[in-house]
C-alpha cells in the first residue's frame, strides 16, 4: 500500500504522486505479459506469471486530453521467489534464493526508472514504455559448495527496455499486441506477442460471453547469455467464458504449443463467486515436454489439479 495524493491543476490538467508499495500492470496480451516489468513475478503464489510482488516506488502522474505520462522511480529490488525443494514444479537443482549474486553495486538498493505514455484513439489503446534497472527475470547460475552441492544462483543483471503494447478493437474482435526490445550485458533481443481475442455476446441463446483467443509468442533472446523462456516460438489458442451473473462466474481454458518440437503446456481455470465473502476456484496444469530440451522438460511430472477456497474481510 502507498500514500497517494491527486490534484487538479489550474489548466483542467490532472496530477498525482505515489510513494510506497504498489502494483503496476501493462500489457494487454493473454498469454504472455511481456512488457509488464515493474513488479516482481511471485512463482510460489501460481506458476502462470500473474501473481506480483509489491514493489517500493515513487510515482508521478500526468493526465490531460494528450493522454497520460506516467514516471517511477523504485528501490528495494524484490527477489523472485522459488518453491523449494521439496514442493511441487521445483527444478533440477535447489535454487539458493539467499545467495542471489546482482550486477549493479548497490544489489537490492539501486535505483530503477522508469516511465509509461498511454492514450486512446478511438479505436486504438496505445502505451509506449521504457525502464532502466535491474531485471525482474533472474538467470539461474550453478554454483558448488561444500556446504550447499550443487545448486542455482539467481543473477540478477542491469538492463534497459523499450516496450509497446496496443489494442485495436473491431466491433467484437480486438486484435492486441504487446513488444519489447531489451538491452543489457548479455545479448540484445527483440521479443513480440501479437494475436486477437472475439467474443460471441450471449452465447448459446444464454447470458453468457464466449470468447476466442489466438496468440503468437516469438522471443529472439540466446539461451547462452540470457535468463531461459518458454515463449521462444509458442502458439496460444484459448477459450474464455464470462456469465454475467452475481457470482462472478469465469472460466478460461488455454494452452501453449512449442511450434517447434510440440511441447505443451495446458491449463484450465475457474472461479466463482459464493455467499457474500467467499470465493471458490478450480486451477489445472499440464505439462508434456516435446524433448529433452525444453524447458518444460525441467516440471513434466509436476501436471497437477488443485481447489481453492478464498474468504474475503
Amino acid at each position: 500500500k502507498g500514500f497517494t495524493h491527486e490534484v487538479k491543476s489550474l489548466d483542467g490538467g490532472d496530477w498525482e504522486v505515489l510513494i510506497g508499495a504498489h502494483r503496476v500492470f501493462w500489457g494487454v496480451t493473454e498469454s504472455r505479459h511481456l512488457v509488464n516489468v515493474i513488479n516482481q513475478v511471485d512463482s510460489v503464489e501460481d506458476v502462470d506469471g500473474d501473481d506480483y510482488l509489491g514493489q517500493p516506488m515513487l510515482n508521478v502522474a500526468l493526465q490531460g486530453d494528450w493522454g497520460r505520462l506516467d514516471f517511477f522511480a523504485m528501490t528495494f529490488f524484490r527477489e523472485r521467489t522459488f518453491n523449494s525443494s521439496d514442493s511441487r514444479l521445483r527444478g533440477p537443482l535447489p535454487i539458493k534464493t539467499k545467495k542471489a549474486e546482482y550486477e549493479a553495486n548497490w544489489n537490492e538498493w539501486n535505483v530503477d526508472l522508469a516511465a509509461r505514455y498511454q492514450n486512446s484513439f478511438g479505436p486504438l489503446d496505445l502505451g509506449v514504455s521504457v525502464f532502466h534497472g535491474t531485471n525482474r527475470e533472474p538467470e539461474l547460475r550453478q554454483r558448488f559448495t561444500f556446504s550447499d552441492g550443487l545448486h542455482f544462483r539467481p543473477y540478477y543483471e542491469t538492463m534497459t527496455q523499450t516496450g509497446i503494447d496496443l489494442a485495436y478493437a473491431f466491433g467484437d474482435l480486438v486484435l492486441k499486441g504487446d513488444a519489447l526490445s531489451r538491452f543489457h550485458q548479455g545479448s540484445p533481443f527483440f521479443a513480440t506477442v501479437f494475436g486477437g481475442e472475439y467474443t460471441l455476446k450471449n452465447a448459446l441463446a444464454m447470458d453468457v460471453d464466449l470468447g476466442f483467443i489466438a496468440e503468437y509468442n516469438y522471443d529472439g533472446r540466446k539461451k547462452s547469455k540470457n535468463p531461459g523462456t518458454i515463449f521462444d516460438n509458442d502458439a496460444f489458442g484459448g477459450i474464455r467464458l464470462t456469465f454475467n451473473d452475481t457470482s462472478d462466474a469465469r472460466v478460461l481454458l488455454g494452452a501453449l504449443v512449442d511450434v517447434g518440437d510440440g511441447s505443451t503446456y495446458f491449463y484450465v481455470e475457474a472461479s466463482r463467486r459464493v455467499f457474500d465473502n467467499w470465493r471458490v476456484e478450480v486451477e489445472g496444469r499440464l505439462f508434456a515436454a516435446g524433448s529433452n530440451k525444453d524447458a518444460v522438460r525441467a516440471v513434466d511430472s509436476d501436471s497437477f489439479a488443485q481447489l481453492r477456497l478464498l474468504r474475503y474481510f
